[in-house]
Order: C-alpha cells, then sequence, then structure tokens
C-alpha cells in the first residue's frame, strides 16, 4: 500500500509541503519529471496556500520566524497594500473619466459625420445672392408683358 493511500483527504498536506520536505530529504524531482508538480498545481497551490502559516514558521524552510520581523513585515505588506488599493482606486477614476472622453469624443466625431454629410449635400451651383420679392416680381410684370406682345 502506497503511503498516499494511506493519509486520508483531510490529513494531507499543501504541496509546498511535500515539495520542502522532499528538499530536506535531498530527493526532489527536477520540473521536467513527469512526476513533478505541474505549473497548474503550483497556482492552485498559490491560491490555497495558509497564510498564517508565516506566524511561527517559515513556508519553505520551516526555520522559526522572529515575532518583530514578522510584525514588521506585516506592516510594511499593509502599508503597500493600503497605498496600493488608493493607487487603484484613483487609476480606476481616471479610466472611467477617459471612457466618458472618449464617448465624448466619439459623439462629437458622429456630428462632424452627419455635419459633412448635409454640407456635402449643398448645391453650389445655385446663386448665393439673396432674391429680393420687388426685384422677382419686376421682372415677373416684364415677361407677362412680353408674353402679351408676343401674343398680339
Amino acid at each position: 500500500m502506497k503511503i498516499t493511500e494511506i493519509i486520508t483527504e483531510s490529513e494531507k498536506k499543501g504541496l509546498y509541503y511535500y515539495v520542502n520536505k522532499r528538499k530536506k530529504a535531498g530527493t526532489s524531482r527536477s520540473k521536467n519529471d513527469p512526476k513533478a508538480p505541474s505549473a497548474q498545481d503550483w497556482e492552485n497551490a498559490a491560491k490555497t496556500a495558509k497564510k498564517e502559516s508565516i506566524e511561527d514558521k517559515c513556508p519553505t524552510c520551516y526555520q522559526d520566524i522572529d515575532r518583530d520581523f514578522y510584525e514588521n513585515l506585516l506592516l510594511e505588506n499593509t502599508t503597500t497594500s493600503s497605498h496600493c488599493e488608493g493607487r487603484i482606486k484613483t487609476l480606476l477614476e481616471h479610466i472611467e473619466s477617459i471612457k466618458r472622453n472618449n464617448r465624448l469624443f466619439d459623439e462629437i466625431q458622429e456630428q462632424i459625420r452627419e455635419w459633412e454629410d448635409i454640407n456635402s449635400r449643398i448645391d453650389n451651383s445655385l446663386p448665393s445672392n439673396k432674391l429680393n420679392a420687388s426685384d422677382i416680381e419686376e421682372e415677373l410684370s416684364q415677361i407677362k408683358r412680353r408674353l402679351e406682345e408676343a401674343e398680339c
């Protein structure tokens, strides 16, 4: 019976535990070994690793960790985390501002396209000066007179 069959699911340690145990024993597998953990195994292990384990033992070498060192590391990481969260919030606000500006730019570009389309429909061969009603009436009366003279 294999040792892995004896250990129940609840008693199993994590990937880091077994890799470090092999390192200590000097029986580490090479990265290319078929039985070596895959990249996906490492990704999954990173997601499920117990964060509390750093409080008293190093997760890599299992040496005791000085409590002051732990507290300083925790404070430093908490401060860095807070700074990064603030920076993320600022960047997200900036991204939203950029998105609003892009929407506004797109709307303006659409209005420009509409105006250019309407402007292209203008008949430039039409006279540019405005016609006066009295001039038109006078010209009409002259045409009527010529028609009457031609009929007679």
